[in-house]
């Protein structure tokens, strides 16, 4: 539970001081690693709202499906199966669209209906000085789509996965068929707010991220595949201190540091950011502060200097999702999301989703049980009945970019698509998106 820092010391703990806007380490530069998840909120967004954007980088040959699944009630004493173990089902869970390999419950990013503009939840891998190689449990993935099954905000979603990591641990195989394990990190906002949650086997902590907040770092946050929580936090796990001092992590000395208590190989000095992929992209926020919109956000997850688009090697950017949240000024709040379902966001169409709609409508028993998805396209839905098996739109692109002409042909008709889908007068859905695309790329080959 996230409780207030007076109610239960231990579990929510007193943030440090605001720390100054950090800057990349002065280290020398190491590889870029996958993957990336932002947030904008106030003062940097063009229109007030919050944008979220996030690459899924994933071994190169896994597919990525886009699908939703509609919200329910649950009997009591009912079950929910994730990836690996069984847990107890909520009495309700709520619509949710996600992107997601297509081997595993859970999912790398995704979005619900939730009525405070919805929320909206990515992962990172994580490498930490907990055991990652312990018995199965549930995966990050899992936990993405756990959070926002059940969670009706941001700081409620966090609330959901902490308690679950706390009962439920977190392990497993993260690969389909072979032994790649890691701890999670996660950026989970709505229409209002963000948060950071950061984990080290059963251990977490938060960061609430809101404009107030966010006014020294000009309105952005990311996170990359490196602890960033460092002294300032919210909440935390009950006895993280403790626990800490006890496994020689800290001396209990000065300020608590997680990220250089729980980082498998140190953290960089204290307000400087990991060189690499996560200093490139606060660079890259900061940059278009003031600007950023959903375009501007495609526009980052299509940045390949700075290796936030992943396009070659055994790892790729998979799957990308752009969201756009803004609190209502009198009226309901709106969202509305982007879906790539393809790899490279340099050569894939953003498609746009919305709750509710016909895009979302579809069969399926509701939630976390249903054994078929409320597809959000049914060209974007893999057949489960085979291992890591393509879906169409996937088919249809691999068949195109991979070709000798590389959809050049069809580029501009495209682009076209996507800026269609930008347009906030537009009616065209997810569904209907897919359907053109797919279009486009047979007159391509």
């Amino acid at each position: 539970m996230l409780l207030s820092p007076a109610s239960t010391p231990g579990r929510a703990c007193a943030p440090g001081p605001a720390a100054p806007p950090p800057r990349p380490s002065p280290s020398s530069p190491s590889p870029p690693r996958s993957c990336d998840t932002f947030v904008v909120l106030l003062p940097a967004t063009a229109d007030g709202s919050v944008v979220f954007g996030k690459n899924s980088d994933r071994e190169r040959e896994e597919v990525q499906e886009v699908v939703a699944y509609a919200g329910g009630e649950h009997p009591a004493g009912s079950v929910v199966r994730c990836t690996y173990i069984a847990i107890p089902q909520a009495p309700r869970t709520l619509a949710v669209v996600l992107s997601k390999p297509s081997w595993m419950w859970g999912a790398e990013m995704g979005a619900n209906e939730a009525s405070r503009a919805g929320v909206v939840c990515g992962n990172e891998a994580v490498w930490t000085v907990e055991d990652s190689d312990g018995p199965a449990a549930l995966l990050g993935m899992d936990l993405v789509r756990l959070g926002l099954e059940r969670g009706g905000s941001a700081a409620a979603a966090v609330e959901v996965m902490t308690g679950l990591l706390e009962e439920h641990g977190q392990g497993g195989a993260c690969e389909e068929g072979g032994g790649w394990t890691y701890h999670n990190s996660f950026l989970v906002a709505d229409a209002y707010e963000a948060w950071v949650l950061e984990t080290a086997g059963r251990w977490w902590a938060a960061q609430r991220c809101c404009c107030a907040v966010f006014c020294s770092h000009a309105g952005v946050r990311n996170i990359s595949n490196c602890l960033s929580i460092r002294t300032a936090f919210d909440r935390c796990s009950r006895g993280l201190q403790e626990h800490a001092r006890r496994s020689a992590r800290w001396d209990g000395r000065g300020q608590f540091d997680f990220a250089a208590a729980f980082s498998d190989g140190g953290a960089p000095p204290l307000g400087t950011l990991s060189p690499g992929r996560e200093a490139e992209g606060h660079r890259l926020l900061q940059a278009a502060a003031g600007q950023l919109c959903p375009a501007a956000m495609m526009r980052i997850l299509r940045d390949e200097g700075s290796g936030i688009c992943m396009c070659d090697g055994g790892f790729r950017s998979n799957g990308s999702q752009v969201r756009a949240g803004r609190a209502g000024a009198g009226g309901p709040p709106a969202a509305q999301h982007w879906f790539t379902a393809t790899p490279d966001p340099r050569r894939g169409v953003f498609k746009p989703f919305a709750f509710p709609g016909s895009n979302s409508s579809g069969s399926g028993d509701g939630g976390s049980n249903g054994t078929l998805p409320v597809q959000a396209s049914p060209y974007t839905a893999a057949q489960p009945a085979r291992r890591n098996p393509p879906h169409a739109l996937w088919k249809a692109w691999r068949s195109v970019h991979e070709s000798r002409g590389g959809g050049k042909p069809a580029a501009a008709a495209l682009r076209d698509l996507e800026a269609r889908g930008l347009d906030p007068g537009s009616s065209l859905t997810f569904a209907a998106a897919v359907e053109e695309e797919m279009r486009l790329y047979g007159s391509a080959v």
